[in-house]
């Protein structure tokens, strides 16, 4: 196996689904990174060469990345920046062919605008 060295002042993107742990022993599943997503080493790999804790940057939760996975991590080509979402993205709008729009939140109708033909 390679031998990885993190360092913990920068930031890291996942190169595949990771698994993340509730200790450094590894034995219980705390969440899953998805492919993409970034993570920030918070942790010493003195403490424990085979486990490091990380910080997943869009939601703070953090866990423990065991070294099988550090291959599976790449230094990230930019800094994580958080979507932004209005009040309006809530919604889910739905179009219809015969100029109908449905807006709906979550899943309950809320209102149907009808255009007039538009050209």
């Amino acid at each position: 196996m390679t031998n990885y060295k993190l360092s913990d002042t920068v930031e890291y993107q996942c190169q595949a689904n990771i698994n993340i742990y509730d200790s450094d022993k590894c034995d219980y599943l705390a969440t899953l990174a998805a492919n993409g997503r970034h993570l920030q080493i918070i942790g010493s790999q003195e403490i424990s060469p085979n486990t490091v804790m990380v910080k997943l940057l869009e939601d703070d939760y953090s866990g423990w990345l065991v070294n099988t996975d550090f291959e599976n991590i790449l230094l990230a080509l930019g800094l994580y920046e958080p979507c932004i979402f209005s009040r309006v993205s809530k919604y889910k709008l739905i179009w219809e062919e015969s100029l109908l729009l449905k807006i709906y939140h979550p899943s309950k109708l809320l209102e149907e605008v009808r255009w007039a033909n538009v050209t």
